[in-house]
């Protein structure tokens, strides 16, 4: 967004445009952070909230499980879905109007058209991770429905903190314990 208040900003993008962009931008933020997770599902007839072929490699079949295949699970990608729509349209136009800016320097431009390109990946790394997310979920609820009555399933991720032991535990000693890593 900061990238089209900048070209807005020297005058090499109209005003009207930015402002949509912007508010489809925040739109599909908004989309992919709440309600994506709740569309994907293992098999679905849209294709960008279908697990199976999210999670495919389209390089490797060692790695891919076809959508249409002669099983009982095959379906076909016939729906789409108008809210991950918005979000392409909306960066295919931010690509398309970016390539007709009039910047001077070519590489100033393709600076600019690198940064563009950076902001695209990282919204496509947000969405690959909500489905991941939405994977490793619904594989967790699988483990634990299906534990024996002597068995535990236990998440240790590196991003989880240990909480101190006391209340004014110095950072020093917080740090520095011993046995968990």
């Amino acid at each position: 967004m900061q990238i089209l208040a900048d070209m807005e900003g020297r005058g090499l993008e109209d005003k009207d445009f930015v402002a949509m962009a912007k508010k489809r931008l925040r739109e599909s933020q908004q989309y992919l952070e709440t309600d994506f997770k709740l569309h994907v599902k293992p098999i679905s007839r849209v294709a960008d909230h279908c697990l199976r072929m999210a999670l495919s490699d389209k390089d490797d079949q060692k790695f891919a499980t076809p959508c249409t295949s002669q099983n009982e699970d095959s379906h076909d990608h016939n729906l789409i879905c108008g809210r991950c729509e918005l979000l392409k349209r909306t960066l295919g136009e931010i690509r398309d109007h970016s390539a007709q800016w009039k910047i001077s320097s070519s590489k100033e431009k393709a600076i600019i058209q690198n940064k563009i390109l950076d902001a695209e990946i990282k919204i496509l790394n947000m969405r690959r991770h909500q489905v991941r997310t939405v994977q490793k979920t619904i594989e967790q609820t699988n483990i634990v429905e299906f534990l024996a009555d002597d068995e535990v399933f236990i998440v240790l991720d590196f991003a989880m903190k240990w909480q101190p032991q006391e209340g004014r535990e110095r950072q020093s000693d917080f740090f520095g314990k011993r046995g968990y890593g």
